[in-house]
């Protein structure tokens, strides 16, 4: 069946905001509530402890033991049920795979053709450029650079993986030995950053199908583990003791 067909069967005035019980959900549902919907989280059966504590804002909760049945025929149908609108967010495609965020039989909130964009390096590069948005240098593994790089690996991780280097050689070495841990596949995937220093502000923009106009609501600062904390440490004992900087968000 159709997205198309699936809306058709809604009844608009009964439309509830779901989305999955992981990064900014919260927000979602505490925003859909706002705006009076219904709203409906699918929870890992091991977090649910958590976000059960948020009944006021969560109407109905969708267990799984897998970020993986947000496809399988009991979610879709339990959700379809429910006149579900499905609103992804940063954790989305990571957790559910590419091919089910895609192909999720459910009306989302957003365009499907991004999810493949989020899950490539390159192809996010590829689409601020031709946005003219200004971009640090990029770089393929094994290509020559000059200065200090950041390896940023394929997918939506929130940075986990990530790795600052100042030499080809060095990248070699790290990529080597993260093929043979399992964490990287296709060392052309990786993509190499110039690193620059300067304001770590993180802007949300929302572009409003309503108003026809694209809106800055905000802005944050993504506190990184461990690279964060490690402004704390003296520079003398940090060389001393050999810690590397991680750039996982918390």
């Amino acid at each position: 069946m159709y997205v198309e067909d699936v809306l058709g069967e809604y009844e608009l005035d009964r439309l509830t905001i779901a989305t999955l019980a992981s990064h900014s959900s919260l927000q979602i549902v505490h925003g859909a509530k706002a705006e009076g919907f219904r709203t409906a989280l699918v929870a890992l059966r091991d977090r649910y402890w958590f976000y059960g504590q948020f009944s006021h804002l969560v109407d109905r909760f969708v267990v799984v033991d897998s970020w993986r049945e947000l496809c399988s025929e009991r979610v879709v149908g339990e959700l379809r049920r429910l006149y579900s609108v499905f609103v992804p967010h940063g954790s989305y495609v990571e957790y559910v795979g590419l091919d089910c965020a895609t192909s999720l039989p459910l009306p989302i909130f957003g365009l499907r053709s991004l999810y493949g964009v989020e899950a490539d390096q390159w192809a996010k590069v590829a689409l601020l450029r031709e946005a003219g948005i200004p971009v640090p240098r990029v770089y393929r593994v094994g290509e020559d650079f000059e200065g200090v790089v950041i390896a940023k690996l394929p997918g939506a991780k929130g940075g986990r993986g990530y790795f600052v280097v100042r030499s080809p050689q060095e990248v070699t070495q790290r990529i080597e030995s993260l093929v043979r841990l399992g964490l990287v596949e296709n060392p052309n995937e990786v993509l190499l950053q110039e690193y620059l220093v300067g304001v770590t502000a993180y802007f949300h923009y929302f572009y409003s199908p309503i108003l026809g106009r694209t809106e800055i609501l905000g802005a944050d600062v993504r506190y990184e583990s461990d690279v964060d904390g490690l402004r704390r440490v003296p520079v003398a004992l940090s060389l001393e003791l050999g810690l590397e900087p991680t750039f996982t968000v918390v």
